[in-house]
């Protein structure tokens, strides 16, 4: 969280990584969420995700909670370093727009 507010880029950023890694985000079952923000005083809740929705929940810079499409992040090309820089800063530019 801090290097992305050092890099003025948004947290949400942290999704774009590849699945390696994601070691430091973490799913949470809802009914457990407040012992484990108990227990992880630390921890920073930074998005909401739904399969009723097909969309996710994403707290924005104005710590309001908006519903945006991520799909975006798993369809587009990434093979290459090439694409995925492309993609990254395509998404930085959705990002910023929605103000996350």
């Amino acid at each position: 969280m801090q290097f992305c507010h050092q890099a003025r880029i948004p947290q949400t950023a942290l999704f774009f990584a590849e699945h390696g890694d994601y070691q430091l985000l973490v799913a949470i079952d809802p009914k457990k969420r407040q012992k484990f923000l108990k227990l992880n005083p630390q921890a920073i809740k930074i998005a909401v995700a739904s399969g009723k929705r097909k969309a996710h929940r994403i707290k924005n810079l104005n710590n309001e909670w908006i519903v945006f499409e991520l799909d975006f992040l798993y369809k587009a090309p990434k093979s290459t370093i090439f694409l995925l820089r492309k993609t990254f800063k395509s998404w930085l530019k959705l990002a910023r727009k929605a103000n996350l």
